[in-house]
């Protein structure tokens, strides 16, 4: 019996340093250790991708023509778009599909014009169009696709993202021992990040905060928090 042709799309695994690229790495390893055989897939991902899961899986690169025309367009009876960006587009493939949604971010940013994010809401919308499911990585999210895209209704499901299981080798030393309890958050020093709420925390107790991750002007604000 033929096996289901399944495509994963992971062509934001460009950048390594990023949370895309740890939740393709995650996510489609992860997916070959569990298909025992029963599905045929293939990864779309980006030629400059330094991971492209060591040979265990057909990958097809991302192209530039792909805007225009995609050759296996007819080739996959599932197409899974790991997330909103969709730089090979819903429209250009057959089958069913699958879009997982990570944020909506710029309707709460508003760092962009209000025609520029009636702009993002409507490609989104035309790409939920496209598939018969969407995934959100949570309620929160969820909630926001339902409530600027109300035409989603019965085609969201939530699952949450997992992590992967964190093993420290035998007798490994830190780079930095800060030395007493604390508590530690990785990611782009950004203010959508939120980080600046953090400090709060450390009212009332001997913690210490860490947070991990190339710095930017809205560190300024974090630190006037913490004084």
């Amino acid at each position: 019996m033929q096996k289901p042709k399944v495509l994963l799309t992971f062509d934001s695994m460009k950048y390594p340093n990023s949370g895309f690229y740890y939740f393709g790495k995650s996510l489609g390893d992860c997916i070959l250790d569990e298909n025992n055989n029963r599905f045929d897939f293939t990864y779309y991902l980006h030629k400059r991708a330094i991971y492209q899961f060591d040979g265990k899986v057909p990958i097809q690169h991302l192209s530039p023509l792909h805007k225009l025309f995609f050759p296996a367009a007819g080739k996959y009876d599932l197409v899974h778009f790991t997330d909103q960006y969709c730089r090979l587009k819903p429209q250009k493939v057959r089958g069913k599909k699958i879009l997982t949604i990570h944020d909506i971010n710029p309707v709460h940013e508003k760092s962009k014009p209000a025609h520029k994010i009636k702009q993002h809401i409507d490609k989104l919308t035309g790409y939920i169009r496209q598939c018969e499911y969407v995934v959100a990585i949570s309620e929160f999210v969820a909630k926001d696709i339902l409530h600027y895209i109300p035409e989603a209704e019965g085609k969201i499901k939530v699952i949450y993202n997992g992590a992967d299981r964190l093993t420290v080798p035998e007798n490994h030393k830190p780079a930095y021992d800060p030395g007493k309890p604390f508590m530690f958050t990785i990611g782009h020093v950004s203010a959508k990040k939120n980080f600046h709420v953090l400090p709060a925390l450390l009212k009332g107790n001997d913690l210490i905060l860490i947070i991990a991750g190339i710095e930017t002007p809205y560190k300024d604000k974090i630190m006037a928090e913490a004084k």
